[in-house]
Protein backbone atom coordinates (compact mmCIF):
# COMPACT_ATOMS: atom_id res chain seq x y z
CA UNK A 1 0.00 0.00 0.00
CA UNK A 2 2.87 2.38 0.64
CA UNK A 3 4.21 1.74 -2.85
CA UNK A 4 0.95 2.90 -4.41
CA UNK A 5 0.78 6.03 -2.28
CA UNK A 6 4.42 6.87 -3.06
CA UNK A 7 3.72 6.31 -6.75
CA UNK A 8 0.78 8.70 -6.65
CA UNK A 9 2.88 11.25 -4.80
CA UNK A 10 5.55 11.12 -7.51
CA UNK A 11 2.93 11.56 -10.23
CA UNK A 12 1.46 14.56 -8.46
CA UNK A 13 4.89 16.21 -8.36
CA UNK A 14 5.16 15.93 -12.14
CA UNK A 15 1.99 17.87 -12.84
CA UNK A 16 2.92 21.38 -13.90
CA UNK A 17 1.08 24.62 -13.62
CA UNK A 18 -0.78 25.61 -16.79
CA UNK A 19 0.68 29.13 -16.60
CA UNK A 20 4.18 27.66 -16.65
CA UNK A 21 3.42 25.66 -19.79
CA UNK A 22 1.96 28.74 -21.46
CA UNK A 23 5.05 30.81 -20.61
CA UNK A 24 7.34 28.08 -21.93
CA UNK A 25 5.26 27.81 -25.10
CA UNK A 26 5.42 31.59 -25.58
CA UNK A 27 9.18 31.47 -25.04
CA UNK A 28 9.49 28.76 -27.69
CA UNK A 29 7.35 30.84 -30.03
CA UNK A 30 9.53 33.93 -29.52
CA UNK A 31 12.75 31.96 -30.01
CA UNK A 32 11.40 30.37 -33.20
CA UNK A 33 10.39 33.81 -34.50
CA UNK A 34 13.89 35.13 -33.79
CA UNK A 35 15.39 32.13 -35.61
CA UNK A 36 13.24 32.80 -38.67
CA UNK A 37 14.19 36.48 -38.67
CA UNK A 38 17.89 35.56 -38.37
CA UNK A 39 17.51 33.23 -41.34
CA UNK A 40 16.18 36.02 -43.55
CA UNK A 41 18.87 38.49 -42.40
CA UNK A 42 21.61 36.28 -43.91
CA UNK A 43 24.19 36.95 -41.21
CA UNK A 44 26.43 34.12 -42.36
CA UNK A 45 28.31 32.09 -39.78
CA UNK A 46 27.32 34.35 -36.87
CA UNK A 47 23.65 33.91 -37.74
CA UNK A 48 24.11 30.16 -37.96
CA UNK A 49 25.80 30.03 -34.56
CA UNK A 50 23.02 32.15 -33.04
CA UNK A 51 20.38 29.86 -34.54
CA UNK A 52 22.17 26.82 -33.07
CA UNK A 53 22.28 28.48 -29.65
CA UNK A 54 18.57 29.33 -29.80
CA UNK A 55 17.81 25.78 -30.91
CA UNK A 56 19.77 24.41 -27.97
CA UNK A 57 17.85 26.68 -25.57
CA UNK A 58 14.57 25.46 -27.07
CA UNK A 59 15.67 21.83 -26.68
CA UNK A 60 16.46 22.42 -23.01
CA UNK A 61 13.07 24.09 -22.47
CA UNK A 62 11.20 21.23 -24.13
CA UNK A 63 13.18 18.56 -22.28
CA UNK A 64 12.96 20.36 -18.97
CA UNK A 65 9.30 21.28 -18.91
CA UNK A 66 7.36 19.17 -21.39
CA UNK A 67 9.37 15.98 -20.79
CA UNK A 68 9.44 16.73 -17.03
CA UNK A 69 13.22 16.39 -16.69
CA UNK A 70 13.30 19.32 -14.27
CA UNK A 71 11.32 17.16 -11.85
CA UNK A 72 13.70 14.20 -12.11
CA UNK A 73 16.44 13.50 -9.65
CA UNK A 74 19.42 15.79 -9.82
CA UNK A 75 21.73 12.99 -11.02
CA UNK A 76 19.56 12.27 -14.05
CA UNK A 77 19.39 15.94 -14.99
CA UNK A 78 23.14 16.43 -14.55
CA UNK A 79 23.91 13.29 -16.56
CA UNK A 80 21.79 14.48 -19.44
CA UNK A 81 23.28 17.95 -19.23
CA UNK A 82 26.88 16.76 -19.09
CA UNK A 83 26.70 14.08 -21.79
CA UNK A 84 23.89 14.98 -24.17
CA UNK A 85 24.17 18.75 -24.45
CA UNK A 86 27.82 18.66 -25.58
CA UNK A 87 26.81 16.22 -28.31
CA UNK A 88 24.03 18.57 -29.37
CA UNK A 89 26.57 21.37 -29.59
CA UNK A 90 29.59 19.57 -31.08
CA UNK A 91 27.88 17.52 -33.81
CA UNK A 92 26.23 20.49 -35.59
CA UNK A 93 29.41 22.56 -35.27
CA UNK A 94 31.54 19.77 -36.78
CA UNK A 95 29.01 19.34 -39.57
CA UNK A 96 29.13 23.08 -40.23
CA UNK A 97 32.91 23.06 -40.39
CA UNK A 98 33.06 20.02 -42.69
CA UNK A 99 29.97 20.36 -44.88
CA UNK A 100 29.52 24.13 -45.21
CA UNK A 101 32.81 24.81 -47.06
CA UNK A 102 31.82 22.22 -49.68
CA UNK A 103 28.95 24.45 -50.80
CA UNK A 104 30.99 27.67 -51.04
Amino acid sequence: MTVVSESNKVNEDHSGDVKTYIYVWLGLLVLTTIEIILTFLSLGLIGTILILIFTLVKAVLVAGFFMHLLYEKRKVFLTLTVFILPVLIVVPMVLLIIVLPLFF
